[in-house]
């Protein structure tokens, strides 16, 4: 039932967007819930306003965004941006496998959770279902999909553009370089945890062409436009070597 609630809102949010004359973009933000009882759930401190501002930014510069919200207590200014709301990370992979076919740009600044409770309970847990001798309650976790390696496997791939985030509690070059690698993104944008809960951050976005913007203090409207303008340039420079090769 949850995944066909999840199709239709998907389905009526490209609708909406395919009314416009602009390319789809994608766009996902803020975290996800994993749900350990119908009570209980993880979580982590992603507000959403980078994908707020993303989805602002897109629609000022052309484009036509598709914004994939999870939890948050933000209101997106613009009520003509068509949103699909999601949960979880199964909610997030459900709602981008059924839409990625239809998009040309993609940007994953969701915070999305790398692990789920193995079996989340369908009533709320008593402290007396979990407490051993020790007052200690252990809780089993499984791997999230990877939902860009996901993606990434499907022939639709091609002629799409898509940039990831790398998030550490400081800029990590390292980690930023082998996601992009390893995820097969067109652009990485290399944050910090100094960024959560800030309309200002700093950032270093290195694309697979090795071009590199290094952002201090910027507004994340600003970020999401220099984000979104690289990403464009990527495709105009596919374009010309197709156009030369062809």
């Amino acid at each position: 039932m949850k995944h066909n609630i999840l199709i239709k809102q998907a389905n009526k949010a490209l609708q909406h967007a395919q009314q416009n004359s602009g390319k789809i973009i994608l766009i996902t933000g803020g975290p996800t819930c994993e749900d350990i009882d119908p009570v209980r759930f993880i979580s982590n401190r992603s507000t959403g306003k980078m994908g707020i501002e993303c989805a602002l930014a897109a629609k000022e510069l052309g484009l036509s965004p598709i914004l994939i919200l999870g939890p948050t207590h933000l209101v997106i200014p613009d009520k003509n941006i068509p949103v699909v709301n999601i949960r979880s990370a199964q909610d997030l992979f459900i709602t981008l496998n059924h839409l990625f076919n239809s998009c040309v740009y993609l940007i994953m600044s969701a915070a999305v959770a790398d692990f789920t409770p193995t079996n989340a309970s369908q009533s709320k847990l008593k402290k007396a279902d979990v407490e051993d001798k020790n007052h200690e309650f252990v809780l089993h976790l499984k791997r999230t999909k990877d939902i860009l390696f996901e993606l990434n496997k499907d022939n639709s791939r091609n002629s799409k553009y898509i940039a990831g985030f790398s998030l550490d509690t400081s800029m990590n070059i390292t980690e930023g370089l082998r996601k992009l690698r390893d995820k097969g993104l067109d652009l990485i944008v290399i944050n910090s945890t100094a960024a959560f809960e800030k309309s200002y951050s700093t950032i270093k976005i290195i694309s697979k062409d090795n071009n590199k913007i290094d952002l201090v203090d910027n507004t994340k409207f600003d970020t999401a436009k220099l984000i979104i303008n690289e990403l464009i340039r990527l495709e105009s420079l596919n374009n010309l070597k197709r156009n030369i090769n062809g």
